[in-house]
């Protein structure tokens, strides 16, 4: 220890005149930091960098407005007020008194939303001079306060001018619309007008496609050299598939209606009633005597009593969401008609062979016949209706209506549609993109994802003759047709068949499932 103590010693005792200079230097730099801060001389320092920086502002500000104005901005800050922020901006308390006054007509305090900007102009030289304090309530309405030659506080309501551009947008649907349309930077509300436009022609719940495209002209309302609201769509295209949907806003009658370029109306109505003959029994209500229970129940429907075998028809285009047979409803059948309406058909006696889960069907178009299954006391059909997801009295309920363009109109319109269809933007193929990204998966994710849809119980699996298998959506028991020549199935209702008897099965086997297959040949 000694021996290192006498080594390091001397090697201090040399560096100590160069640690000692870098010690006093820092010491010295620092003392001048604090001096200019807490020292005697920190007014002289703080007025001369005062006026450099004054320097600075006075030519950036006279570039862009000339005479020294500039601006004292604020915003309402959360747990704070309008006193608050005009006190944080350096008015003085008669001056606050005086500016809420003098806004109250114009201003509703209770609510001035946090955030509101509150935007003071003030001119620097010769003299500092208040010069105004505008609100900004929106982008298009501003209220503004100034004084008066006497020294009074005045203030005054002032709206923007607004105009209206035309602007062009286009895309691929990769994952969503939604996504596809906030990436070519469309607000969330023009992608639901979008979405509104084409509902009864594509259910943007189910049959969006990762191929499809779009594109759109909008109109834009601008005011202060902002975007304040999107207008109306007047043009659209919406590529699903292979199948090209067109739509052109036609600015004829109130608030303009949309048509295909043929000048046929996108709005489709609905049949006034599923049956050609009938009669009503019971109408929709929340309390009603149900005639076999003997309790007082609501009737989300419309009851219409007719002949068992009476054909039933779909009231809309749409698409089979249900095809199954309940305790209550008996044979049921659901339709959903775009996003927002669906029907249901209940106490079916049978369903249209030609019905099935997934399919689409027409208006008009004979999906079942009336009958008494299920919880029923005769012969009817329970008709019911739904928009958002709830019940609606179909009966009460004022439903779209189909629209058509006046014959003297329709020239007129072709020509008009013709001229705005030119303003659309170029396609963007779904199908280069497609080959742009090759996807490609190998058939180990395939099968693996198929048999954890199977397992979960969303599918089930049907062998055919022992060497085709068929994973089927339709998970309720039923039988099938199958057509050999197109290798397709087709749903039979398990009531439709009627199994009498079954042999044993042989020693050491248990019978694991009965399916019925009908062959079919044309």
């Amino acid at each position: 220890m000694i021996t290192k103590r006498s080594n390091f010693a001397p090697l201090f005792l040399k560096e100590t005149p160069l640690i000692l200079s870098l010690l006093f230097c820092f010491i010295f730099v620092s003392c001048q930091k604090e001096k200019g801060f807490k020292g005697v001389n920190q007014g002289d320092q703080a007025t001369s960098q005062s006026k450099l920086k004054g320097k600075r502002l006075k030519r950036s500000i006279d570039s862009r407005l000339g005479l020294g104005e500039f601006f004292v901005e604020k915003k309402i800050r959360k747990n704070s007020n309008f006193a608050e922020t005009l006190e944080e901006m350096n008015f003085s308390y008669q001056d606050i008194l005086q500016i809420i006054k003098a806004v109250k007509p114009f201003i509703n305090f209770s609510k001035l939303q946090i955030n509101t900007v509150l935007q003071k102009k003030e001119r620097s030289y010769p003299l500092k001079e208040f010069l105004s304090l505008e609100i900004f309530l929106s982008w298009m309405e501003r209220v503004v306060v100034e004084k008066g030659e006497k020294g009074e506080w005045k203030a005054r309501k002032k709206n923007l001018p607004i105009t209206t551009k035309v602007t062009k947008f286009n895309g691929v649907v990769e994952a969503s619309l939604w996504n596809s349309a906030v990436k070519a930077g469309l607000d969330p509300a023009v992608i639901e007008k979008l979405s509104q436009i084409f509902a009864w022609e594509i259910d943007f719940n189910r049959e969006v496609l990762p191929v499809d495209s779009w594109r759109i002209i909008v109109e834009e309302k601008w005011a202060g050299g902002k975007r304040v609201s999107w207008g109306h769509i007047l043009a659209a295209e919406y590529k699903n598939g292979n199948t090209y949907h067109k739509a052109v806003r036609f600015p004829k009658g109130k608030g303009g209606e949309y048509y295909d370029l043929e000048g046929k109306s996108l709005k489709k109505k609905f049949l006034k009633s599923p049956l050609r003959f009938g009669r009503i029994t019971s109408r929709f209500t929340r309390r009603r005597f149900h005639p076999i229970l003997k309790i007082r129940r609501p009737h989300y429907g419309v009851d219409y009593a007719a002949p068992k075998g009476t054909p039933i028809f779909a009231v809309g285009d749409g698409r089979v969401t249900r095809k199954h047979y309940s305790k209550w409803g008996g044979k049921t059948i659901k339709i959903r008609h775009n996003s927002v309406y669906q029907t249901a058909y209940k106490h079916l006696s049978k369903f249209h062979p030609s019905v099935r889960r997934g399919r689409k069907v027409k208006q008009g178009q004979v999906i079942g016949y009336v009958g008494s299954t299920g919880l029923s006391t005769g012969p009817h059909l329970h008709f019911e209706f739904y928009q958002g997801g709830r019940y609606v009295d179909p009966l009460g309920k004022k439903f779209p209506q189909l629209k058509k363009i006046k014959k003297e109109n329709l020239i007129s319109y072709k020509s008009f549609a013709k001229e705005v269809w030119k303003f659309l933007p170029e396609r963007q193929e779904a199908v280069l993109l497609a080959k742009k990204t090759n996807f490609k998966f190998a058939l180990a994710t395939i099968y693996n994802t198929i048999h954890a849809f199977k397992n979960a119980g969303h599918l089930s699996e049907v062998e055919v003759r022992g060497n085709k298998t068929y994973f089927d959506t339709n998970v309720s028991n039923h039988h099938h047709f199958y057509d050999s020549e197109t290798s397709e199935l087709i749903d039979i209702d398990a009531s439709e068949v009627v199994i009498q008897k079954i042999p044993k099965a042989p020693n050491g086997k248990k019978i694991k499932n009965v399916e019925v297959f009908i062959n079919l040949k044309n």
